[in-house]
């Protein structure tokens, strides 16, 4: 069987399936090693759309009704036993999301359900609920000169000096045709994520940054009729990190007490790193540039904390 491999995340891929979204590297000093492969069945329990099990410092399976079995091993192998017809695009939607985000908890690094991007070595960090906005946020700081880092995952490590880091992921953002179209994008050039969900896959043409970026602030979305940027304090910003991790959307059992307390303390390092509160991104899509000159006014007043004790654990 012929090997593609791939980068993201800083980490080179040896893939036995391929991913036509993204782009094939000539590297091949691999990290992650993507395995088709038979796992046994964990469950019988017809009653599911997907579940977890093996639950464990170093291995662990997600079970996907209508895709197959993902297993976790060691933070550097990624099995897939994929049911018959199952394609690789849909393949891909819980690999590249819950799959990836648990492998990267497993090498230590801060995994947010965020969009990132990035502009003048400042980076954003967007949180928020399904449907608050993320990924249109992010596309309109793209139309306003920002560079995208990632969508859907955003995995951060601390370098030497203790600044955090957000790595590149690959060149995707989706989007619901509405926004897609307020930014002038191609409808029949990008494919639909699944039958069953409404987001189309574009790209950021011209404007991928393929190296990390500093965090210099996160903003938990909300909508109102008019826009605004509300500073959090340190409890309600440990709160909204911890509440918009992918380990949280685990409910909370999947990882052991000794990740559950390294993520706690990731997550108080960041805070006490960056600025993050509150942006209120205007109900009318034809007002997200409102959201925009919120942020960019954010960034020009006000600057990270210095690395210094705000939130103990």
């Amino acid at each position: 069987m012929s090997h593609r491999f791939y980068e993201t995340f800083g980490l080179v891929l040896q893939s036995d399936f391929a991913f036509p979204d993204m782009e094939e590297t000539d590297r091949r000093d691999v990290d992650i090693t993507i395995n088709r492969t038979e796992i046994s069945e964990p469950c019988q329990d017809e009653d599911f759309e997907w579940l977890t099990h093996d639950i464990g410092l170093d291995v662990q399976t997600f079970v996907w009704k209508t895709l197959g079995t993902y297993r976790i091993s060691n933070g550097d192998t990624i099995d897939i036993d994929p049911l018959d017809g199952a394609s690789s695009q849909h393949l891909s939607i819980p690999l590249f999301g819950a799959v990836f985000a648990t492998l990267l908890h497993m090498r230590g690094m801060l995994v947010l359900h965020a969009s990132a991007v990035a502009r003048d070595g400042q980076c954003v960090i967007f949180l928020g609920n399904k449907g608050a906005g993320k990924s249109t946020t992010a596309f309109a700081m793209i139309a306003d000169g920002y560079e995208l880092l990632s969508d859907d995952v955003v995995a951060i490590i601390f370098d030497a000096e203790g600044h955090p880091q957000v790595l590149p992921a690959f060149n995707q953002v989706k989007l619901l045709d509405d926004a897609a179209e307020k930014f002038g994008l191609d409808l029949d050039a990008a494919e639909q994520i699944h039958p069953l969900v409404e987001k189309r896959r574009h790209q950021a043409q011209n404007a991928f940054r393929n190296e990390s970026a500093r965090a210099t602030a996160v903003y938990v979305l909300d909508r109102d009729a008019k826009g605004a940027v509300l500073p959090y304090p340190a409890d309600a910003a440990l709160k909204a990190l911890i509440g918009f991790s992918y380990a949280s959307r685990f409910g909370g059992m999947a990882f052991p007490a000794q990740i559950a307390i390294q993520h706690l303390q990731a997550c108080a390092r960041l805070i006490n790193t960056v600025f993050v509160g509150k942006l209120i991104v205007p109900d009318n899509l034809t007002h997200i540039e409102d959201a925009v000159a919120l942020v960019n006014g954010q960034l020009a007043t006000s600057r990270a904390p210095s690395i210094e004790s705000k939130c103990e654990t």
